[in-house]
């Protein structure tokens, strides 16, 4: 390339850059001419925002010296006063403007104010509030009374049901035992025996009661509870016919009835007999007849006496027999059952598992119907329970009875 071309060209080019460099000069003291004017408004602004807030500031804190004044010289008192301060306070929150003040004297640094007022003219719980203002928290569901853990039929065998309204069963009643050794051609003694058919009759025990409808309505789940009440008190009642009906009329003859009375039986405990041994000995005295005793019923009050019997040193003298397994107390290999069906000082032994037998004709059965006499007119509703059972006791002797306040002097006399 010639070399006048160069230059021409170098000449054109620096002409361009000093251009470019002028323009970025210029465009550079413009944005610093703006940013400068932008910077000055916003000092201007804040200064006057403050002189503003200052002035606000001054003036909501000559209205609360205002109030406190008036409260302290006793023109303002008791609900006047009360109702004073309310209506300033509610001229401060009525405009917008007046909440923009207050903020601005709550975010001012080290802003502070202070108020008297008259103790009465405080509201409080304990006095202000009638009725349920407060609304209480709630347990859900109905609280169920507690209920005995073990029942009659639980020990008992059961699981036979019937279609019958008796129950009849063959039973020996004497036996005459000839069985002897006998020489060759001598005459074979004979035995005789005589037996007896036995019957009971199958007794119902049974409970109803109302309710109304608007009650049904308004309580939840008050059909279920009503239910379990209704079958918590009939298992009350089966108890007591269980072990003290009396077979007479409606009542089923339970196995305390029926038990035998307490007799020595040739065991004789080392000293000072007590109610332990009392058990220990009617168990004894069952074996000897070919019993098996399963368990003992007793009070909750003597099985508490018979856990906290110490001897003269103070120390607890449960029989080494006695052991807590699966939570169940035994002596003897006696499951000793403390209930609140047994009366204090009354106990029973027995081989619950055969010498008695619960049949069930029909089990607890609970039924409803608005068609109890009135029920439709006057809107109610009827829950009935009913169960239908007998109770064959095959071996009387298979159960004994007795009490703890004689059953001392009683074993004190076995040899």
């Amino acid at each position: 390339m010639e070399p006048e071309v160069l230059e021409k060209l170098g000449k054109e080019l620096d002409a361009r850059i000093e251009k470019a460099n002028g323009q970025t000069r210029q465009s550079i003291d413009g944005v610093e001419t703006s940013l400068k004017s932008e910077i000055k408004n916003l000092s201007d602004k804040y200064t006057e925002s403050q002189q503003k807030s200052d002035e606000i500031s001054q003036k909501q804190q000559a209205q609360l010296d205002e109030i406190s004044t008036q409260l302290k010289r006793g023109t303002m008192s008791g609900p006047a006063a009360y109702k004073s301060f309310k209506a300033v306070a509610q001229e401060m929150f009525d405009t917008a403007e007046k909440q923009l003040d207050l903020k601005a004297v709550k975010n001012r640094a080290g802003a502070a104010c202070e108020i008297e007022i008259d103790t009465k003219a405080v509201v409080m719980e304990s006095t202000n509030l009638t009725g349920d203002v407060v609304a209480a928290d709630r347990r859900p569901g109905i609280i169920m009374p507690m209920e005995r853990k073990i029942h009659l039929r639980e020990l008992l065998f059961r699981g036979t049901s019937t279609t019958s309204d008796k129950w009849d069963y063959t039973q020996e009643t004497t036996y005459t035992d000839a069985t002897a050794t006998v020489a060759e051609g001598a005459a074979i003694p004979k035995s005789e025996l005589t037996m007896e058919q036995k019957r009971v009759s199958v007794k119902k025990i049974a409970v109803a009661i109302d309710l109304s409808n608007e009650i049904l309505e308004d309580i939840p789940g008050l059909i279920g509870y009503v239910q379990g009440r209704l079958y918590s008190k009939y298992r009350y009642k089966e108890d007591n016919q269980l072990l003290f009906g009396s077979g007479s009329g409606t009542d089923i003859r339970g196995v305390y009835t029926a038990a035998t009375a307490f007799s020595s039986v040739g065991v004789k405990p080392n000293n000072n007999p007590n109610f332990w041994d009392a058990l220990a000995v009617a168990a004894t005295g069952m074996a000897v007849n070919e019993y098996s005793a399963t368990a003992a019923v007793v009070s909750v009050q003597d099985f508490a006496a018979m856990a906290l019997t110490k001897n003269a040193n103070g120390d607890y003298i449960l029989p080494i027999l006695f052991n807590g397994g699966n939570g169940a107390q035994r002596i003897f290999n006696l499951v000793v059952v403390p209930t609140t069906a047994m009366a204090q000082n009354n106990w029973l032994v027995g081989d619950f598992d055969q010498a008695a037998e619960i049949v069930d004709r029909r089990q607890v059965n609970i039924q409803i119907s608005s068609e109890n006499k009135d029920n439709f007119e006057r809107d109610l509703v009827t829950l009935r329970l009913t169960s239908r059972l007998a109770l064959p006791i095959y071996y009387p002797q298979g159960f004994v009875k007795g009490t703890f306040t004689g059953t001392g002097g009683a074993i004190t006399i076995i040899t």
